[in-house]
């Protein structure tokens, strides 16, 4: 074999291995790229339904806390009154239960999106939660007297505005955490 042809068959296989090495790196960054790509669209469609789980959330929690004015509104309203009232007591029911026939469908959608909760965001929901088993023990009991009557409807607004306040401020952490959201 000549010195040339020597040359060309050690430059042929030079070659020949360089290109698979760097077809081999390419395939590499490839599969790297591929895989960033599917880990973004995956915390991009993450992002949505939680954004969406977010604002079902404010949208119950917004329901509830409508409601809730509605109830403090009556009782501010019954204070300025002299005398209870049976029917008084009976309109304050009448409002909590309207709530109470759409607190299933918050309860399912609260629920349904608890995945999404940080952890922050879990606690003050359940103490939501407990506010509202509270309120609705107070609301529903029967009262013998005048005065025991008074008393509760102090609880029901002292629970009712804790509770108000409770789900303002998770309304509030829900945006800061929807505005915190990079895909948003």
């Amino acid at each position: 074999m000549s010195p040339f042809a020597a040359d060309m068959s050690k430059i042929v296989v030079d070659k020949g291995l360089l290109a698979l090495v760097l077809l081999g790196l390419g395939y590499c960054l490839n599969r790297a790229l591929e895989r960033h790509r599917a880990r973004y669209a995956y915390a991009q469609k993450f992002s949505d339904a939680k954004i969406q789980a977010y604002r079902e959330i404010a949208e119950a929690l917004a329901h509830q806390m409508m409601t809730l004015t509605g109830l403090l509104q009556l009782i501010t309203h019954e204070d300025q009154r002299e005398e209870m009232e049976e029917a008084s007591a009976s309109e304050i029911v009448k409002v909590y239960d309207t709530y109470a026939d759409a607190y299933p469908a918050i309860a399912v959608s609260l629920l349904k999106n608890s995945v999404f909760f940080s952890y922050d965001l879990a606690e003050r929901m359940i103490k939501c939660q407990g506010s509202m088993a509270e309120l609705r023990g107070i609301i529903h009991r029967k009262y013998h007297s005048a005065e025991e009557y008074g008393r509760a409807r102090e609880r029901i607004r002292s629970v009712a505005q804790r509770l108000n306040e409770d789900n303002a401020m998770a309304v509030h952490q829900i945006s800061q955490e929807i505005s915190y959201n990079p895909f948003a």
